[in-house]
């Protein structure tokens, strides 16, 4: 076979550069259109939705929270097959879409779903979520914070309010998971003692603490052709916030945090 490919090669030598030329031309406009990618996408397309529903049973998500949600998205124009997920406060449904389904419609119509089914899930149960757009072969890119004088909880704060937010502004970033280190928060502990001291209850405590990281609107006041917004700023801030914040009265005398 080659020997006869070589013989005719070298007997016809004008019609072998010619049709050489031609499938240069045609491989090179082929090139400059074809879809360069290194991992190249082999899953269709699907929205992945997670909800949570903290202190419920996995019984109860399925029953309250995932099948409301299957029942709600089933029947959209493209979904192939629905998978789900069911754990101790966590519902994670798969909607699988049919090749060729624009995943940002496809996430449009899930959207649209799920605004229907949002006011029969048990009361304390977060909103419904969508992850992302990702590529099926999850990670990418990983990398680790490592410090001598840095804590854990720094550097985890810093990975989570500036690297994160930096990676997210790249172009064809979906999303940044930050793993380890500790998240940043302010606790109260409760002493009982204190507590049956004072005669305050744990609702008590709690009540005041939501009520007093609030930002109450005053609407506004106008003043020599201004408009000046009235606003009550009481957003805590600090530790020294949350220590001041009132729990109860006690003969004129405020008991705080």
């Amino acid at each position: 076979m080659f020997d006869w490919i070589i013989r005719t090669s070298l007997r016809n030598r004008l019609l072998t550069v010619v049709a050489y030329s031609v499938v240069l031309i045609v491989g090179l406009v082929a090139l400059r259109r074809v879809t360069l990618d290194v991992f190249p996408e082999f899953a269709p397309p699907q929205v992945v939705i997670q909800t949570e529903a903290p202190g419920i049973a996995p019984e109860d998500v399925e029953r309250l929270v995932t099948f409301p949600m299957e029942s709600a998205i089933n029947g959209t124009p493209g979904v192939d097959v629905i998978r789900s997920k069911s754990s101790a406060g966590l519902s994670t449904v798969v909607v699988v879409f049919t090749w060729g389904t624009d995943i940002y419609r496809a996430r449009q119509l899930v959207g649209e779903r799920l605004q229907s089914v949002k006011a029969a899930l048990p009361p304390g149960t977060r909103e419904p979520t969508m992850l992302p757009v990702t590529s099926a072969v999850s990670w990418l890119v990983k990398y680790a914070l490592v410090s001598d004088t840095v804590s854990p909880l720094d550097l985890r704060t810093i990975s989570d309010w500036d690297i994160a937010r930096r990676l997210l502004s790249i172009p064809g970033v979906a999303s940044v998971v930050s793993i380890g280190g500790g998240v940043k928060q302010y606790q109260v502990l409760l002493s009982s003692d204190r507590l049956w001291q004072y005669g305050v209850t744990v609702k008590d405590v709690t009540e005041a603490l939501r009520k007093a990281n609030v930002n109450v609107p005053g609407g506004y006041q106008v003043r020599e052709g201004q408009e000046l917004a009235v606003t009550g700023v009481g957003r805590i801030g600090s530790l020294a916030d949350l220590r001041k914040t009132v729990v109860a009265d006690r003969q004129g005398t405020p008991i705080t945090v």
